[in-house]
């Protein structure tokens, strides 16, 4: 019998590309996905998020998925020329066949940007006609920070968001989005509570570019985790799924043991406040920006 209803989501963008920091053994093999997905239900975990950028990841989770995990899915359309309308309804009936799924749950933009261009309008029909249509249940945005999102909320009405949160990145809540956010409706997930890995690693496998720019953040967080005895994954997902305004928190895993650990933080955790990590440099909290060469 399946467990009672997770806070988690399993990301998926490990199942069709290597990602993540700390991920040493790349692509998630056939067999430990169908693993991972089967430990997912039984969880209680009933969403999956992925994303056409994620390689052969829809592909590969259509013959596996249970018909009772709700799927979101994210799109970048139009990055070249602008976005024409009609297009995002190919792309998602695309979708829709390799997920081997009627409808999603979620559909979200990865470049809300384009909301705000001069076929955002265009964009948006498209959006509404494919949730009127039953295509989609919740149409929203994917975003690697808060701000756009006075622009964003005023051309579309938000159903889902995704953004990054995680202890050493909280801009979503210190800039007030996410009160908003939760007092307008909007279904939040974040995503990145390990912060692609980073926050998983021991000092003497950390890049030494972090100890060299932020070594008083590295000192402060290396010493809590000795001083709490509790484990990096248990205090960084612990404080993550410990936020009242956050709906659902995506994980990404690159094996059955990695999500059952998660499974029994969820199920275990004993609430506490980690107060002292948000980070405002953006060379530290926004991976696109790290220098690891």
């Amino acid at each position: 019998m399946a467990k009672a209803a997770s806070k988690l989501v399993l990301g998926t963008a490990n199942f069709g590309v290597d990602y993540g920091i700390n991920n040493p053994s790349g692509k998630v093999s056939g067999g430990e996905l169908a693993r991972i997905l089967d430990l997912a239900q039984q969880s209680g975990i009933g969403k999956v998020d992925t994303a056409r950028a994620y390689g052969d990841s829809e592909a590969r989770l259509g013959p596996r998925l249970s018909p009772t995990l709700k799927v979101i899915t994210k799109f970048g359309v139009g990055q070249d020329h602008g976005y024409q309308r009609g297009s995002l309804h190919g792309l998602v009936q695309e979708s829709l066949d390799r997920l081997n799924r009627d409808s999603l749950y979620g559909l979200m933009l990865h470049r809300p940007e384009q909301l705000l261009s001069k076929t955002g309008a265009d964009l948006i029909h498209d959006l509404r006609d494919l949730q009127q249509a039953g295509l989609v249940e919740k149409i929203g945005v994917s975003i690697y920070g808060p701000d756009l999102l006075p622009e964003i909320t005023q051309a579309l009405d938000l159903d889902i968001i995704q953004a990054p949160f995680n202890m050493f990145d909280q801009r979503l809540e210190r800039s007030g989005w996410a009160e908003r956010l939760k007092a307008s409706g909007t279904e939040i997930h974040v995503r990145s509570a390990f912060l692609q890995g980073l926050l998983l690693m021991s000092r003497q496998n950390l890049n030494t570019w972090f100890t060299q720019n932020w070594p008083e953040v590295f000192d402060r967080w290396f010493t809590y985790q000795q001083e709490a005895g509790e484990t990096a994954d248990q205090i960084a997902l612990g404080f993550v799924l410990d936020q009242p305004w956050i709906d659902h928190v995506v994980v990404g895993v690159d094996s059955a043991d990695q999500l059952s650990q998660l499974v029994y933080i969820e199920s275990n955790r004993a609430a506490a406040a980690h107060s002292g990590f948000a980070v405002d440099d953006l060379g530290l909290i926004d991976p696109s920006k790290w220098k690891l060469s």
